[in-house]
């Protein structure tokens, strides 16, 4: 169900279709945790996939050989985690419930690392004394990120917000002073994470248990909370949801479940222990969730064509114009690029046009179907992983004559100074310096962006 454009899932029981083609696990007594969290690595399909191709001739591990086995059983039935699984992992009291994000990284931590790499992250911590400004960085692996519910009573926590939140500058002053090497005492000090690694699939805990000082015991937060479809992490990764870890009731009475989507049909399926239900609705792309059970989220990398589009820009692009007639076919080129698109294909946005200059900037988000001419400009550095194309035109003759005529003014400035200096140059080698010139300023106007730093364009 739909409110203000946002689905509601907190009673997942309400949008269970019927049965599905997947199998569940069943519950040894308060395990389901563990179900919750298996269920997840079997419905990662790369996992899986690495999992399997793991043995224990190359880099696999025991624990890889126990998952292997249950894996292979849970295709064709309903089947349990086997006692080797639960006593590597340190399970004694299968009546007891625990918390499903320790026992997956404890999972994590026991596979090979071609398996459970594609959940390892690295951070960097940036730390900058305000006194000797020394700049002190250090790396930081991570399984997951944690995420403060804050300012979550009056509305639903953003799950966007946190995520800007958690890579936001933190400033340390008064009793929060940090020591600094440098000034050997303690200073004020701003400090942020910066995202190194980004994990093909992006785990996000919710804190929701927190410690009540007052009753000196662990509380559980209901709030709701805005899961986004798609989300955007800093240094420009896109990532989609695929699963969500939900958790009913309290720290030491609940009950764990997992809703999936599906690689193989793109349907979302609710795994409750033995029992495995497809949903009734599917999850847009651009939409919110709302739930007040949702504890963890995983996220998948976006999968995109730039990085095989920007390969054939480049190779197709010719190297620096080894005649005038080649710089002749540069200009000519800006005017004259265009982009094929099938009927699926991208969607091509305006972005600005510069009526002065006689150009246009079209920035269109590809598609597999996408068909790149070969000096198409593709912008990885604006928006990682995400096909954004530049298309330029050519520069009117008025503009083309300005430029010239700088050309010249900058041209004789140069020979007047090298007759004060007593220095004297051929014109024949001045004028092979202007056509050298002119070739690299065509080049690089051909390779440049026409936004963002670094931008001829934004120079002028």
């Amino acid at each position: 169900m739909t409110q203000n454009g946002r689905h509601h899932l907190s009673c997942i029981s309400n949008h269970l279709a019927g049965n599905a083609e997947y199998h569940g696990l069943s519950n040894q007594g308060a395990t389901c945790y563990l179900n919750s969290v298996l269920q997840l690595l079997y419905m990662t399909k790369d996992f899986r996939e690495a999992l399997f191709r793991c043995t224990a001739e190359t880099s696999g591990t025991e624990f890889d050989h126990d998952l292997k086995n249950l894996f292979g059983i849970l295709e064709n039935q309903t089947t349990r985690p086997s006692f080797d699984i639960t006593r590597k992992l340190g399970i004694n009291n299968l009546q007891k419930q625990q918390d499903a994000a320790e026992y997956l990284e404890k999972i994590l931590s026991l596979t090979s690392s071609e398996a459970s790499q594609i959940f390892h992250g690295k951070l960097e911590h940036k730390t900058l004394c305000d006194t000797c400004c020394t700049e002190k960085n250090t790396d930081e692996y991570f399984w997951h990120l944690s995420l403060e519910l804050f300012d979550c009573y009056r509305k639903p926590y953003s799950v966007e917000d946190g995520i800007e939140e958690y890579f936001s500058v933190s400033k340390y002053s008064g009793e929060n002073q940090m020591y600094c090497d440098q000034c050997d005492a303690k200073s004020d000090a701003a400090a942020k994470y910066v995202i190194k690694d980004h994990p093909e699939v992006l785990m996000l805990l919710l804190k929701r248990f927190n410690f009540d000082y007052n009753n000196m015991t662990y509380v559980k937060n209901n709030c709701d909370v805005a899961v986004p479809c798609t989300l955007q992490i800093p240094e420009g990764q896109t990532y989609e949801l695929y699963a969500v870890v939900d958790h009913v009731g309290d720290l030491k009475c609940g009950h764990y479940t997992a809703t999936i989507k599906s690689q193989d049909n793109d349907r979302w399926y609710n795994f409750n222990d033995d029992c495995v239900k497809m949903l009734d609705f599917q999850l847009p792309a651009d939409s919110t969730s709302v739930s007040n059970y949702a504890y963890l989220l995983f996220y998948r990398k976006r999968k995109t064509h730039a990085e095989d589009n920007c390969a054939q820009v480049r190779s197709g692009s010719s190297v620096l114009p080894t005649s005038d007639e080649e710089a002749e076919e540069i200009r000519e080129k800006e005017g004259d690029e265009t982009v094929e698109m099938a009927d699926d294909g991208a969607e091509a946005v305006f972005t600005g046009t510069d009526e002065e200059r006689g150009t246009t900037d079209m920035v269109g988000v590809a598609s597999a179907d996408l068909r790149l001419s070969p000096d198409l400009i593709c912008n990885l550095e604006y928006q990682n992983n995400r096909a954004a194309v530049e298309q330029r035109m050519s520069y009117s003759h008025q503009d083309w004559n300005e430029k010239n005529s700088d050309l010249h003014d900058l041209d004789v400035g140069t020979e007047k100074q090298e007759q004060d200096e007593g220095k004297t140059r051929s014109s024949g080698e001045r004028k092979e310096e202007k056509r050298l010139f002119t070739k690299y300023d065509l080049y690089c106007e051909s390779l440049m962006p026409s936004y963002g730093c670094g931008s001829k364009r934004s120079m002028r």
